[in-house]
């Protein structure tokens, strides 16, 4: 779907969920869901793009052809009062209701998804339990990104004029809060330039969990197959994959092509997340859910 589809889209069968701002690129959560408080997301068009970056760590090579569909992002990471009204509760090292919500295990934010498009009654795109989670691409639903959709928006998908090293930047005191610049500690969201896609807070801050299990041969396939159409990792593993870098971290891991993993029941101070609102989704060729 182009642009003008997924605004349509929105306002023919979601217009009791969102108000759209095609000006601004962006829809708005409306009041009265319950204790959920308003948020902002940002329509992000398919294209293609190449994937990783051939300079730096090995794992982020080769750089390869992805394709990836149409979505809208949340223009933050979830911050505290929007877990806070989702779940009812928030255990973040450093409090703040506008600050980035940290120490959720992978398994939070999948349930975090669950629980709120529950409370929206919107389909639940997540079934099975811990390793054995699965996810229905195939529903109008908030979830995690996929690997592909985050970095490709991080980038600025369709909206970006040219390629930085961080999102929206080459220099990263422009848009991130890393550990030359933060007093080691989460900032409130939205403090630093977004990207060309009007997204923040993408480079630092915290970092951000995707759908994707970590296997480092994956980019290899990818690579060897051409242009690959929505990636989602590997079929199984033993971590989960984290974008973005974070307050405790130098510059170099707060490059949109950084990678890193962590267990999926890891909660730490430096991970958090950011909800996207898919549409259906077409994966390479032999992945189901």
């Amino acid at each position: 779907m182009n642009t003008e589809e997924c605004f349509a889209l929105i306002e023919n069968k979601f217009k009791h969920w969102f108000e759209a701002d095609k000006a601004n690129n962006s829809i708005t959560l409306k009041p009265g869901f319950e204790k959920i408080p308003q948020f902002n997301l940002v329509c992000v068009e398919g294209g293609e793009f190449k994937m990783g970056e051939n300079g730096y760590y090995n794992f982020e090579k080769p750089t390869h052809k992805v394709k990836v569909g149409s979505f809208f992002m949340a223009e933050f990471c979830v911050t505290q009062e929007l877990y806070r009204g989702v779940t009812g509760q928030s255990s973040s090292r450093f409090e703040g209701v506008d600050h980035p919500v940290e120490k959720v295990s992978w398994y939070d934010a999948v349930a975090f998804c669950n629980l709120l498009n529950e409370q929206l009654k919107l389909p639940k795109p997540y079934s099975g339990k811990d390793d054995g989670t699965k996810c229905n691409f195939n529903c109008v639903a908030f979830r995690l990104p996929t690997e592909a959709e985050w970095e490709y928006a991080a980038r600025g998908g369709k909206a970006a004029s040219k390629q930085y090293q961080y999102t929206g930047s080459d220099y990263p005191d422009d848009v991130a809060w890393y550990d030359k610049n933060n007093n080691y500690e989460t900032k409130p969201v939205g403090l630093k330039f977004p990207n060309s896609l009007g997204l923040y807070d993408m480079s630092g801050n915290v970092w951000e969990w995707c759908w994707d299990w970590y296997d480092e041969s994956y980019y290899e396939k990818c690579n060897s197959k051409g242009v690959v159409a929505n990636p989602k990792g590997s079929d199984s593993g033993s971590s989960r994959v984290v974008r973005g870098g974070s307050w405790n971290d130098d510059s170099g891991y707060c490059r949109v092509a950084s990678r890193f993993i962590h267990a999926p029941g890891n909660k730490w101070h430096i991970i958090g997340l950011r909800l996207v609102l898919a549409f259906q989704f077409t994966s390479e060729p032999g992945q189901e859910g």
